[in-house]
């Protein structure tokens, strides 16, 4: 196993380089937060709640982080069909993460019927997402869903 880690500063903030072919890295008591940022969206796809929860003892404001597509962690969640991360998110927010828009204005829902994740779909909808509503292409997810023809989301 080989591990480097850069880190310099840029006013006052970090960057750091990470060079770890041979393991998938684990976010530890020692962990810089600013490299748990690095591998956010990766865990929220990879369905991994317990590194979410580390995180989120440590920072509660990274369940709001977006991507560089004004994507949030439901949305990758969602995507991925990782229901326990849509679920720890929603319940450990104020607000309603499930109806938070990209910048295509996809909401998790659409992200969740492209990709034909039929859990991450009903998650949603239980928790109040709502199927009829239109992105910047003007299509809703059901509409993407009979258009992808997952005809099979929409019963």
């Amino acid at each position: 196993m080989q591990l480097t880690k850069e880190v310099a500063q840029q006013n006052s903030s970090y960057t750091c380089v990470i060079d770890d072919a041979t393991t998938s890295h684990q976010l530890t008591a020692e962990t810089d937060v600013t490299l748990a940022a690095i591998n956010l969206f990766e865990w929220a796809r990879g369905g991994d709640v317990s590194q979410l929860e580390g995180l989120v003892r440590r920072n509660p404001g990274v369940l709001r982080e977006e991507d560089d597509s004004g994507a949030s962690l439901v949305h990758h969640a969602a995507g991925a069909g990782n229901v326990p991360v849509i679920r720890f998110i929603c319940s450990n927010t104020h607000g309603d993460e499930w109806n938070l828009y990209d910048d295509e204005g996809s909401m998790p829902l659409h992200w969740a019927v492209e990709r034909n994740q039929l859990e991450s779909c009903r998650a949603l909808l239980e928790l109040g997402a709502e199927p009829n509503v239109l992105n910047k292409a003007l299509m809703s997810p059901l509409h993407l869903a009979v258009s992808h023809q997952h005809n099979h989301l929409v019963k």
